[in-house]
């Protein structure tokens, strides 16, 4: 059997471990059953609902390259027998990793999480970028990636530390609204 940890990026991996141990903890359990992904299993995969076939049902949205499955930055959990709550209990659990989860997405993705350390455009053209981290009060509260002297950093950790509670407007709006608690 496949080793679904083999070829992540080594940050990535640790944040999953630190992820697990808390689903864990939280009495979640969840297997990873897909990591990195090569851009032919992507291209298989983009192809699923798009061939013209009965009932086939599309799979992603992401092209080959444009999926952080293809940069060992994206994993996912079987999360088919989760109830509600154990599904945004995992999606709050892997966000205050500084990791994405799906589950937010305008088509839920339950199971999948991804670290956005670099932007995909970045990655797709090889390019390397600082990793920086974002200090508040002595305190690391997040990692990020400097590219273009402007730094990308998840922002629910960062709006956390500074005692603010993110609400996602982008699917509707473009924008996150950071609230003062």
């Amino acid at each position: 059997m496949k080793d679904a940890y083999a070829g992540l990026h080594e940050g990535f991996r640790e944040r999953l471990r630190m992820f697990e141990r808390k689903l864990a903890a939280a009495g979640i359990r969840a297997r990873m059953i897909c990591g990195l992904r090569s851009m032919e299993e992507q291209a298989r995969l983009y192809a699923i609902g798009r061939r013209g076939k009965k009932g086939e049902r599309i799979v992603t949205r992401a092209k080959p390259g444009y999926s952080y499955h293809n940069f060992g930055l994206a994993a996912d959990y079987a999360a088919g027998g989760f109830s509600a709550q154990q599904r945004e209990q995992f999606g709050q659990i892997a966000e205050s990793l500084g990791l994405t989860w799906g589950g937010r997405w305008q088509i839920g993705d339950f199971g999948h999480v991804e670290w956005r350390a670099k932007a995909l455009a970045e990655l797709r053209s090889g390019a390397e970028a600082g990793t920086v981290r974002i200090v508040f009060d002595g305190k690391t509260i997040a990692e990020g990636h400097l590219a273009d002297s402007k730094v990308c950093a998840p922002v629910r950790p960062v709006a956390e530390a500074l005692g603010a509670s993110v609400e996602d407007r982008s699917k509707k709006h473009r924008e996150v609204v950071l609230r003062r608690q």
